[in-house]
């Protein structure tokens, strides 16, 4: 998803990131867009 901003993050590369965990959240009627919790680590 892209959303109107004036701050990014760069793109994490996977040879030094992995993900351990993530948690996701489906849009709702109190959330108009889904996110996720997401735990990396570095290699």
């Amino acid at each position: 998803t892209v959303a109107d901003g004036d701050t990014f993050f760069p793109p994490l590369s996977p040879t030094e990131w992995r993900e351990e965990t993530r948690h996701r959240y489906p849009a709702d009627e109190r959330h108009a867009i889904a996110y996720s919790f997401v735990t990396l680590r570095r290699r």
